[in-house]
């Protein structure tokens, strides 16, 4: 018997620049530690499901935020929403019940890039160039030394 295709990633890729961007600075001056974990938190989420968390409700959001960080229902949904206009987290999608990112769908469009089966079936950011550009891979052959 066949086996369903994977959707989601095992792993995602972090920066080494990731605490030196202006961007992760402004989230930890903003947000404070607990920004960071309920950053990373919702990532991991998101990767292993896919490339977007679904929600109805935001309290969906905020419950997981509070049980990984230990901070109450307000500054929960304040970490989401300082999440969201720091641009971590696409504004228009976060409005329509998704957390998902230009960013989190190009990593994810590219680490499926050797699936024969990739899900992109809604709330998808990338334009048909930045697809193709992804799909175009360039491959070094030979390393320069």
């Amino acid at each position: 018997m066949a086996r369903l295709p994977k959707r989601g990633l095992d792993y995602y890729v972090v920066s080494v620049n990731r605490p030196r961007q202006l961007k992760m600075g402004l989230l930890k001056k903003r947000l404070g530690n607990a920004g960071y974990v309920a950053l990373d938190t919702l990532y991991a989420s998101i990767y292993s499901n896919g490339y977007f968390i679904r929600f109805d409700s935001i309290e969906e959001i905020t419950n997981e935020i509070e049980f990984s960080t230990g901070v109450e229902d307000a500054e929960a949904l304040a970490i989401i929403k300082g999440l969201v206009s720091l641009g971590f987290f696409d504004e228009d999608s976060f409005e329509n019940g998704y957390l998902t990112s230009k960013e989190i769908q190009n990593q994810y469009y590219f680490a499926t890039k050797e699936r024969k089966v990739r899900y992109m079936d809604e709330c998808w950011l990338l334009s048909q160039a930045e697809m193709d550009s992804i799909d175009s891979g360039i491959k070094l052959k030979k390393i320069i030394k």
